[in-house]
């Protein structure tokens, strides 16, 4: 099993019928906060799992908000999912949207949102938090 990708977007929407997915503000990586503490705001954390048919079963995933030196901050969202391929593929994908919110952030600096499965680390979504002065990142 493999992260095929983590990201954290502000808004997410599924559409029932068609599983059709659209993602506000895609990849959020940078917040400017006036000043601390403050409350990080509700975000979304996207996750795509690729998974072999022997990997099918119930796993527990983790998604944890985390410092720069791997101090949780706030609580843990855990759930048990049931990884199944549909007969006959070798190779399947599933998606996981979890939302990520309320936490207090405490100083300017580089955080993370991890993503384990059955207590091993599958992926991470980094950000980082800018003071109010800081002109953030150059363009591309």
């Amino acid at each position: 099993m493999e992260v095929a990708y983590s990201f954290l977007c502000e808004a997410v929407r599924v559409d029932p019928d068609t599983a059709r997915i659209d993602i506000d503000a895609l990849d959020v990586r940078f917040f400017q906060a006036e000043s601390l503490p403050t409350t990080m705001e509700r975000l979304y954390l996207v996750t795509g799992f690729s998974f072999s048919s022997v990997e099918v079963g119930e796993k527990e995933v983790v998604v944890q908000c985390i410092d720069a030196d791997g101090r949780l901050l706030g609580e843990a969202s855990r759930s048990t999912l049931d990884f199944q391929a549909p007969p006959g593929e070798v190779v399947w994908q599933s998606m996981l949207i979890t939302i990520v919110g309320g936490i207090e952030i405490e100083d300017y600096g580089d955080y993370s949102v991890r993503v384990t499965v059955n207590g091993l680390e599958f992926g991470r979504a980094p950000f980082r938090v800018l003071g109010p002065d800081d002109p953030g990142p150059m363009p591309r």
